[in-house]
């Protein structure tokens, strides 16, 4: 079972990740940012929640913006009835993100292959 402080220590060390990895980003480049994890999440066949579990890490990156949308969508991952799973899943990505190089491609943060 999930508890609502891990979910709010996961999201507040991803946002501490975020503004060391990411210093260019602002609240437009991870607005686009979280459009394109919401679109890859929406074309997935397979495994819906890994996509998530990068949906849930962008969010995270949004608390550094104080954004409504950030904030919103963060209440709806409060709400998720696979939070365990989905948690799991996004400390596996960010043990892999952590050690990821990552460049910025037209307002885009990417990594490296």
């Amino acid at each position: 079972m999930f508890f609502i402080k891990e979910i709010e220590d996961t999201l507040e060390n991803i946002k501490v990740w975020n503004i060391d990895t990411f210093p260019e980003a602002t609240l437009g480049t991870q607005l686009l940012k979280l459009e394109e994890e919401l679109k890859e999440h929406q074309l997935c066949k397979n495994d819906d929640l890994k996509e998530l579990a990068d949906v849930f890490i962008v969010v995270g990156g949004l608390r550094r913006f104080n954004s409504s949308i950030g904030y919103q969508l963060e209440r709806l991952f409060f709400l998720s009835r696979d939070m365990d799973r989905l948690l799991e899943l996004v400390h596996e990505k960010m043990k892999i993100n952590l050690k990821r190089k990552w460049k910025n491609v037209n307002g885009y943060y990417h990594h490296e292959e």
